[in-house]
C-alpha cells in the first residue's frame, strides 16, 4: 500500500485552503453507490465520518486518471469530499483511494457519491490527515505500502512512523501484495514450539508515553488485515507489550486474540479461530470497564464468543508500539515474532461500533461489492478560453474565438446581443468590416452529445473612425476617487466636477513615457473607452511634478469612484483644453490658476473668452512661488505703491486684477447678480494679517481705477476678507459684506478663530438662485451665512480684484491660488470634494500601479470581487485569486511602490494569507496580482488595503 504524498501549502505558518472548484469542467465522472442493504454490506445502522475504500481498475474505464486530477464529491457534484490516494498506477489503471464520508446510511442501496477525473492543469489534492483525522478518533494509521527497508508512514497528524528491523538473517519486512494495494510480509527464520524466535518487525519510536499509551479499562480500537503463513506458531500483529494491550495470532487453538492487561484482575482476552493463508480483518474493541465485559473481538465483523482472564500480573506501559512482535519480551525465546502478511493497521481512541466494523470489512475485503461503480459519463464541453472584449473603429476586421476541452465532436452557435445567431459552426467568428450597429455582446454556445456550455459574453465596442482607442495606449493607471467616510467623506453626488490629479515621483515612469509636456496623456471613465476632457496646468519632468484638471461627469457620494489615465501612445497629439474642462455647462465664467514661471505677464483664464488676470504694480523681476496647486502668485506689500508706475491712486500695494486684462482691455465681463446664484472660490495663504485684509472684491459703479467709490445708486461692492480678532498676527476670522453707495448694509464677521496665518486655506462664498443667503465655507466646512445685498451686475463696469478694494488700501501679504467665479451656486458636497481633492496630502484620490487595476475594500467595492477578493481576518489578509491563470505572482506594496511581501503561486493555489500587515502602520497599501491567463494575455490586478 503505497502512501501518496499529500501537498500542504503553508504560508507564514498558516495552512491554506483550496478554492472551490467547478467540477462541471472535469471531462469525466462516474457515480459510486454505497450499498448497505442486505444485497450489499448488510449494515443496518448509520455510520458517521467513516473512510470508505474505493478500488479502481482498468475495467472501470478510468483512462486519463492521474493523482492530480481525481476528485470526489457528494452526488450534487459540488460538495467536496476529502480523499487520500493510497496507490495510483496510471500505467496499470489501478488505484486504491480512501474517501471520507460524513454519513453512510444503513440499509440503503441508493446513497451515491461522485468521482471526477481527467482535467488538466490541476494539482494533487490527496489529504491523508483530513481523511484519517485525530478528531475522528484515529491516532495511528499505517497503510504499510512503502518499499522494503523504508520507514512506514502514519497517515494521521501524529506522525507515528515505523522503523523496520529484524533479529534474524532474513532481513526487514518486505513489500508484497496486500488486501488493499501493497502490504508487508513478516517472516520467521526459526521455529520453536510456542513462537517465532527470530524475524522482521517495525518499532514505532516515541509511542511508549504517547497518545497510544491507553490506561487500563479505557476506550480504544485496534484493527488490522492479516494473512498468516501458518497457524501453528504464536506472534503479535500489533502490540504495546504483553502486559498492556495487543492483537495476536496464537498457536493455542489456532486463534486470533485481543487482550488487555488489568493489574489485580489479570489479562482479559477474546479469541476467534484462525485460518492459514487467508486474509482476515481482525478488530479489538475496548468499550471501557473491568474484565472481559469491557471489550470485544471481531474477525471479519463477526464477534468472538470465547473470552477469559489469565496471568494476574502488574500492567507495564513502558514499551513502544511494535508491529510484528511483542516488545515486552524482545530478544528472549518468547518474543512472539509473527509469520504473516499484515496490511492496514489502525489504532483509535474511540470504540468503533459493530456497524462501523461491518461496513469497513464489507468495503475493504477482496472482491467487495458494497461499493458499486457506475458507467463513465463524459461532461458537457469545458470552455477553457472565452471570447475577449474588443474595442475597434468602424471598418476594422474583428475575430472572436473559443477553446474547448472534453469529448467531441463539438458544434458551435454564435449569438449577438442574446438574440441574433451570427457566423457559422466554427470555434471562431469573424466580422470582416464592422459598423456601429455591430456593437454589443457576443457569446458562443458549444455542444456535444452530453450537453452544452455557454461562453462568457464578449463586448464589442465600435467607435467612429478616428476616435482614439485607449487599449492601444502603451500604459494605464487606475485612479480612485474615494468619497467614503474614511477618505473625502462626501455624502452626496457632484456633477460636472473638475477633478485635480497630481502626479509625483511615485509615477516616475509617466514622466519618462508620456512625451514632451505629457502630451500623450488621456483620461477616461473606468470603462477605458469614454474620454474625459482635461487641462494640464503644469508638467515638470525634471522635478517629477504635474497637475491635471479632469472634467468628470459625476462623482458619487460615499463611493469608490474610478477613472483611468492612459499614456505612451506614439504620435498622439496634445489634447489639453481648459475651455472644455471649465465651461458654462458647469457654471464657470472665470478660472485663474495663477502662477507662471515666466514672470509677471498676464495669467491666462481657463474659461474661453474670459479676461486674463493682470498683476498690478509687480516688478519685472517677479518670480512666482510654489502654490497649493502648481505655482501661485504673491502680494508683497510694496511700500511706495508705484512699481512700474501703474498705481495712480493711493493703493500702496500690488494686487491682481481679474476684471480687466491688458490683452482685451475689458471691464464689461463680470455680471453677477444677487438675484441669481453665484459662487466664488479661492485658495489663500495669509503671511501676516493686519486688522482687515481684502481677499476678493467685486464692484460695479461709475468709478474708474483711479477714483475712489462715491455715493450714488450705482455703487455696489462685495468684499470677502479676513479680520484680526485681537490684533496683528493673531488667528483671524473670515468676513463678508455688501455695500451700497459706500455704506455697508450687510455684514458677516466670523467668530471662530480658524483662519490661521501661514497656512493655505480654501474659501468659498456661494449663493443659490432664489435664496437670500450667502454661505461661506472654510476648508470644506460651512463657516457661516449672511443675507445677500442688492444686485451686483448689469452695469457697465465690473471690477474684480484680489488683495484690494476701491475704497481702502488692501494691506494683504500672502499668496493666492486657483481663483474661480461661477454663475451658479456650489453645493456643500461640491465644496467639500474640492477641498479634499485639492489640499496637499489628502487621501481621497489614489493613483494605482502602472497597468494595474486598483480595487478597494468594503461595500462600495463588491463589483470588483471577481477580479481579486480578500478577507480581513484576525491573522491578516486572505487573498482569493481568479482561476484560469498560470505563472501567478502576488505582491503587496506600499503606495511608493516598495515591496513588502510577494509570493509566486502554484497552479492550483487560489487562496493565500499574508499575516505581515500587522507589522506595518495604518495606511493604504496596494496588492498586485500579475500572471498569464490561459489565453496568454498578460494581466495585472490589485487592491488597496489598510491594517
Amino acid at each position: 500500500m503505497k502512501t501518496h504524498a499529500t501537498f500542504f501549502a503553508v504560508l507564514l505558518g498558516v495552512l491554506t485552503a483550496f478554492a472551490q472548484e467547478n467540477y462541471g469542467t472535469w471531462p469525466y465522472y462516474k457515480n459510486l453507490t454505497i450499498n448497505t442493504s442486505a444485497s450489499g454490506a448488510n449494515v443496518t445502522g448509520n455510520v458517521f465520518k467513516v473512510p470508505i475504500l474505493v478500488r479502481l481498475s482498468a475495467a472501470d474505464s478510468v483512462n486519463k486518471l492521474r493523482a492530480e486530477n481525481i476528485r470526489f464529491t457528494k452526488v450534487d457534484g459540488v460538495t467536496r469530499l476529502n480523499h487520500q490516494i493510497e496507490r495510483l498506477d496510471s500505467a496499470l489503471q489501478v488505484a486504491e483511494v480512501w474517501v471520507l464520508l460524513d454519513t453512510v446510511y444503513g440499509n440503503n442501496s441508493t446513497q451515491t457519491i461522485r468521482m471526477y477525473w481527467g482535467k488538466s492543469g490541476v494539482s494533487d489534492s490527496s489529504n491523508a490527515r483530513a481523511v484519517f483525522d485525530t478528531a475522528n478518533g484515529f491516532q495511528a494509521v499505517w497503510h504499510l505500502g512503502e518499499s522494503t527497508d523504508s520507514t512506514v508512514k502514519d497517515a494521521t497528524v501524529n506522525n507515528f512512523s515505523g522503523t523496520p528491523a529484524t533479529t534474524g538473517t532474513g532481513g526487514n519486512p518486505f513489500d508484497t501484495v496486500g488486501v488493499i494495494g501493497r502490504a508487508k510480509s513478516f517472516h520467521v527464520t526459526t521455529v520453536a514450539s510456542n513462537a517465532g524466535t527470530a524475524g522482521a518487525y517495525y518499532t514505532i519510536p516515541g509511542t511508549a508515553s504517547s497518545k497510544l499509551n491507553f490506561p487500563e479499562q479505557s476506550i480504544y480500537t485496534l484493527s488490522a488485515w492479516v494473512r498468516p503463513v501458518d497457524i501453528t506458531n504464536s506472534g503479535k500483529i500489533v502490540s504495546k507489550g504483553d502486559r498492556q494491550y495487543y492483537l495476536a495470532k496464537r498457536n493455542s487453538g489456532a486463534s486470533y486474540e485481543f487482550a488487555e492487561n488489568q493489574t489485580g484482575s489479570g489479562q482479559n482476552w477474546w479469541r476467534v479461530n484462525a485460518t492459514a493463508n487467508t486474509w482476515k480483518y481482525v478488530v479489538g474493541v475496548r468499550t471501557g470497564g473491568a474484565g472481559v465485559a469491557g471489550g470485544k473481538e471481531y474477525v471479519d465483523a463477526v464477534v468472538a464468543t470465547t473470552s477469559g482472564t489469565s496471568n494476574n500480573q502488574a500492567t507495564d506501559r513502558s514499551f513502544d508500539v511494535n508491529i510484528g512482535r511483542d516488545p515486552s519480551q524482545a530478544g528472549g525465546a518468547a518474543s512472539y515474532y509473527l509469520g504473516a502478511v499484515i496490511d492496514e493497521v489502525t489504532i483509535s481512541n474511540v470504540a468503533r461500533s459493530p456497524d462501523w466494523i461491518k461496513l469497513s470489512f464489507e468495503t475493504q475485503k477482496p472482491g467487495a461489492t458494497a461499493v458499486v461503480k457506475g458507467a463513465t459519463i463524459a461532461n458537457a464541453p469545458n470552455i477553457t478560453s472565452h471570447p475577449q472584449n474588443r474595442i475597434v473603429n468602424v471598418g476594422t476586421s474583428v475575430k472572436f474565438g473559443v477553446s474547448v476541452s472534453g469529448t467531441g465532436p463539438f458544434t458551435y452557435k454564435w449569438v449577438r446581443r442574446n438574440v441574433d445567431t451570427v457566423g457559422g459552426n466554427s470555434d471562431t467568428l469573424t466580422i470582416p468590416s464592422v459598423v456601429l450597429a455591430d456593437s454589443g455582446s457576443y457569446k458562443v454556445v458549444v455542444s456535444n452529445a452530453n450537453g452544452q456550455s455557454i461562453s462568457n459574453p464578449a463586448q464589442l465596442t465600435v467607435l467612429p473612425a478616428g476616435q482614439e482607442i485607449y487599449s492601444s495606449w502603451a500604459h494605464y493607471r487606475d485612479i480612485s476617487v474615494n468619497t467614503t467616510p474614511g477618505a473625502a467623506n462626501v455624502a452626496g453626488g457632484v456633477g460636472k466636477f473638475p477633478l485635480l490629479v497630481r502626479l509625483t515621483s511615485v509615477q516616475n515612469d509617466m514622466f519618462a513615457q508620456a512625451g514632451p509636456n505629457g502630451t500623450t496623456i488621456r483620461f477616461t471613465k473606468s470603462d477605458g473607452v469614454t474620454r474625459l476632457s482635461h487641462q494640464r496646468e503644469r508638467w515638470d519632468s525634471v522635478n517629477k511634478v504635474a497637475e491635471f484638471w479632469v472634467l468628470t461627469d459625476s462623482v458619487q457620494g460615499n463611493f469608490d469612484n474610478r477613472l483611468r489615465v492612459y499614456w505612451g501612445k506614439s504620435g498622439a497629439a496634445d489634447s489639453s483644453n481648459g475651455a472644455q474642462v471649465f465651461n458654462s455647462a458647469n457654471g464657470f465664467i472665470s478660472v485663474s490658476h495663477l502662477g507662471d514661471a515666466q514672470g509677471a505677464h498676464p495669467r491666462p483664464n481657463a474659461v474661453a473668452g474670459a479676461p486674463y488676470a493682470s498683476l498690478r504694480n509687480y516688478s519685472n523681476t517677479y518670480t512666482a512661488p510654489e502654490g497649493i496647486i502648481a505655482l501661485a502668485d504673491t502680494l508683497r506689500q510694496q511700500s511706495d505703491g508705484t512699481v512700474n508706475g501703474n498705481c495712480t491712486q493711493p493703493c500702496g500695494d500690488d494686487y491682481i486684477d481679474l476684471g480687466r486684462d491688458s490683452l482685451n482691455n475689458n471691464y464689461n465681463y463680470f455680471n453677477l447678480s444677487t438675484g441669481s446664484g453665484f459662487a466664488v472660490s479661492q485658495w489663500v495663504y495669509d503671511a501676516g494679517p493686519v486688522n482687515v485684509e481684502r481677499l476678493f472684491s467685486m464692484a460695479n459703479d461709475s468709478l474708474t481705477q483711479a477714483a475712489a467709490p462715491t455715493a450714488g445708486t450705482g455703487s455696489r461692492v462685495l468684499i470677502m476678507g479676513n479680520k484680526a480678532n485681537t490684533g496683528t498676527g493673531n488667528p483671524t476670522n473670515l468676513s463678508i459684506r455688501y455695500t451700497v453707495a459706500g455704506t455697508s448694509i450687510t455684514n458677516f464677521d466670523g467668530t471662530s478663530n480658524t483662519f490661521t496665518p501661514n497656512a493655505w486655506h480654501h474659501i468659498v462664498a456661494s449663493k443659490t438662485s432664489g435664496s437670500s443667503a450667502v454661505n461661506v465655507y472654510l476648508d470644506g466646512s460651512l463657516y457661516g451665512s449672511t443675507v445677500a445685498g442688492p444686485g451686483i451686475g448689469n452695469v457697465a463696469h465690473n471690477y474684480v480684484w484680489l488683495g484690494r478694494t476701491a475704497d481702502a488700501n488692501p494691506n494683504f501679504k500672502g499668496k493666492f491660488d486657483e481663483v474661480t467665479v461661477a454663475t451658479q451656486a456650489r453645493s456643500a458636497d461640491w465644496v467639500k470634494l474640492s477641498y479634499e481633492t485639492q489640499k496637499q496630502g489628502g487621501s481621497a484620490l489614489v493613483i494605482g500601479p502602472t497597468d494595474g487595476t486598483i480595487v478597494g475594500i468594503g461595500p462600495a467595492f463588491t463589483s470588483h470581487a471577481a477580479e481579486l477578493s480578500m478577507t480581513r481576518t484576525s491573522k491578516g489578509y486572505s487573498f482569493h485569486i481568479p482561476g484560469g491563470m498560470s505563472r501567478v505572482a502576488l505582491t503587496v506594496m506600499d503606495m511608493s511602490g516598495r515591496v513588502l511581501w510577494n509570493r509566486t503561486l502554484n497552479s492550483d493555489e487560489h487562496t493565500v494569507l499574508w499575516s505581515g500587515i500587522s507589522g506595518h502602520a495604518a495606511g493604504v497599501y496596494m496588492v498586485r496580482l500579475r500572471g498569464i491567463t490561459v489565453e496568454g494575455k498578460s494581466i495585472m490586478r490589485s487592491r488597496t488595503l489598510a491594517p
